[in-house]
């Protein structure tokens, strides 16, 4: 499955978790989502999950540290997506399509800061994303994590790995279903219902960003 551009289970109540310390980190590119046409602030754009998997830390558990941030999907030359990309692939060239998938497992640096949610739980959110030193550059990176890309245009159903983060406190699969591609839809499949099914889970805050191993916050 080829994305291209032209230049875990919730806790709940007090449940603590782990997020990685606030530092700059060695990372991997692990997962590439297609959120579709969403409606913002400033109308309906596409957008596009990037996921990293922590290379110089761990969870007390042993399992990876994974964290994403949503983009606009736009490699224009001001678009903040297209400067992610470049972290991994280096300049990119104007009106030539390019296969994100490239960038998958190749490493990069990011700036990793903490913050509090409405609800007074912590969070890590992905402040830069900076190229890797220049002995690593375009040399994929040994990751635990298998890579995972969803592309909406071509799939029927969304069944994502359970580390996948939450986005802003919300299950991925929630904001795809929202998507204006999902909506004009018959029969998409999102976590095992279809989309349009109510669904009975708790109600969850908007205001953090993605965040390690699934965690809502």
């Amino acid at each position: 499955m080829a994305l291209t551009a032209t230049p875990t289970k919730a806790p709940s109540g007090d449940e603590k978790f782990e997020i990685p310390s606030e530092d700059n980190h060695r990372a991997a590119f692990i997962a590439l989502v297609d959120l579709g046409t969403q409606d913002g602030n400033f109308g309906e754009k596409r957008e596009l999950m990037v996921c990293w998997e922590l290379l110089d830390e761990k969870q007390s558990t042993g399992k990876p540290f994974v964290v994403g941030h949503r983009y606009t999907f736009s490699l224009n030359e001001k678009a903040n997506l297209r400067r992610v990309v470049e972290a991994a692939l280096g300049k990119l060239a104007n009106d030539e399509e390019v296969d994100l998938s490239r960038i998958l497992r190749l490493p990069v640096m990011l700036q990793i800061e903490h913050g509090k949610s409405t609800k007074g739980r912590d969070y890590a959110a992905v402040k830069a994303v900076i190229p890797a030193a220049k002995t690593d550059r375009g040399k994929p990176a040994a990751t635990t994590l298998a890579p995972f890309t969803f592309d909406l245009e071509e799939a029927k159903s969304f069944n994502p790995p359970d580390w996948l983060p939450f986005l802003y406190g919300r299950k991925v699969s929630e904001v795809i279903k929202e998507s204006a591609e999902v909506m004009r839809m018959s029969g998409f499949v999102v976590g095992g219902k279809a989309a349009g099914e109510d669904r009975d889970d708790d109600e969850v805050e908007a205001d953090a960003p993605a965040g390690p191993d699934g965690d809502r916050f």
